[in-house]
């Protein structure tokens, strides 16, 4: 049942807690008959107690799409301890995601509990320490803290549910020091469905589960939901966390474009030089030099024989050809002031970093930026273009300002046509400049 929940609200990760299964394994649940085919199951559970007989392990249930992806990724699973297990998803379009599944127990009742729970959190500590810094790290799983109402800047939002307890007190510091966010205090959620376990002698709804992620793959995150899902035979809500990788400030797909683009930039030459004999000898003595490759009798190495020939010519195209220029245009009003621009991009980022400024205060503080470094550029602009205007009526290339005034009356620009009209007198006023003379 709780596979065709998963299966049926198309969730491909859920991160399993307290679970009485001992061992760390690998294996498949469900049959044939289950939502789309077998689940994989990673969980890891040592028999750990927290003092008082509590046991309960972590694990990872995959769906079978998502199953297929990771056993055909190069890293399978990394297994902690009894409070915390990582794996490596990669997603349909290509993205790795590092999912943490991680527990805390609560630590409020004795120094033993207290123990454990520090134990549990340098389980996680190491867990992320050792995650890819390339890929985004989602940690899934029962803190056992109430952030409640407590913004920090960069680590909580506004939309906290809940009071302030002890253990949400350790988990917004391990989350600070980490440059983690709790994503779930960044979307607002109605009074009774923001919060994720009832407390029923305190009568008080918690938020003890939680979604987090470093503050650079926060843009990846577009919702966390606290949902019922009664296949669960739980009495915590299952928090549904909605990822696109290809949202918000480029993202990990846009950074493996643009490495990509790099790439492919750098192994660019400057095949132009070949156009000199000598240059094109050099290259020519260069290949055969580096193409020290025995012929091939064997079907099977043709491959390496021509990856050895591919590489000889790019040594050969290193040495003697050289880099190609770059032919990406930029405007030249920008290329002179590119000092001002990372000033203005400077006093932006220092704007939206300010946390003592109400939302409404914010809006006016950016409008008044963005209105005086509009002025700012405009000025830049109409400077740049009279410097330039200054050189062509200098006479170098063009006809002076005389002859350039006397072509727009003749061809009555003065006048401000507009439409159909403007694109003829136009045509008639570069007829007029070839006509005299300009190139």
């Amino acid at each position: 049942m709780l596979l065709d929940a998963l299966g049926s609200r198309r969730i491909d990760a859920c991160a399993i807690n307290e679970h009485r299964l001992l061992g760390d394994v690998i294996e498949e649940v469900g049959d044939d008959s289950s939502w789309e085919g077998r689940w994989t199951f990673l969980r890891t559970c040592t028999g750990v107690t927290t003092g008082e007989g509590y046991r309960g392990g972590v694990g990872l249930l995959l769906s079978p799409a998502a199953s297929r992806r990771w056993r055909a990724h190069d890293r399978v699973a990394s297994l902690a301890s009894s409070w915390a297990l990582s794996a490596e998803l990669p997603l349909p379009d290509g993205t790795v995601v590092t999912l943490i599944s991680y527990r805390w127990p609560t630590g409020e009742r004795s120094a033993a509990r207290q123990e454990v729970r520090e134990a549990a959190m340098q389980a996680t500590h190491a867990l992320l320490e050792s995650a890819s810094r390339d890929h985004p790290v989602l940690l899934l799983g029962d803190a056992n803290g109430c952030p409640g109402g407590r913004v920090v800047p960069g680590t909580t939002g506004l939309h906290g549910q809940g009071p302030l307890t002890p253990g949400g007190e350790e988990l917004v510091e391990f989350a600070t020091g980490h440059s983690l966010r709790l994503m779930g205090t960044y979307f607002p959620k109605p009074a009774d469905r923001g919060a994720t376990w009832y407390s029923t002698p305190h009568r008080t709804w918690y938020t003890l589960d939680h979604a987090l992620t470093r503050s650079r793959d926060a843009c990846m995150i577009t919702d966390v939901e606290p949902k019922v899902l009664p296949e669960c035979d739980s009495d915590h809500r299952c928090v549904v966390v909605t990822v696109n990788p290809r949202r918000g400030q480029g993202g990990h797909v846009r950074r493996g474009l643009r490495a990509a683009q790099r790439a492919r930039a750098a192994a660019r030459h400057n095949v132009s030089r070949l156009k000199d004999e000598a240059k094109a000898a050099a290259f020519a003595t260069a290949v055969t030099d580096a193409a020290d490759v025995p012929p091939a009798t064997d079907p099977s190495s043709l491959g390496a024989v021509e990856q050895a020939l591919v590489a000889a010519l790019r040594a050969a195209a290193d040495e003697v050809l050289g880099p190609a220029s770059s032919t990406r245009r930029r405007l030249g009003w920008q290329v002179d002031h590119a000092d001002t621009m990372k000033r203005m991009a400077a006093a932006r980022r220092q704007l939206a970093a300010r946390r003592d400024l109400s939302s409404a205060e914010y809006k006016e503080a950016r409008r008044q930026l963005s209105s005086a470094q509009r002025r700012e550029l405009r000025q830049l602009v109409a400077q740049w273009w009279d410097d330039r205007l200054a050189v062509l009526h200098s006479g170098r290339g063009m006809p002076g300002r005389g002859a350039i005034e006397a072509a727009e009356r003749e061809a009555g620009l003065d006048r401000q046509p507009k439409g159909r009209a403007a694109t003829e007198l136009y045509a008639r006023w570069h007829g007029t400049l070839r006509s005299r003379g300009s190139p």
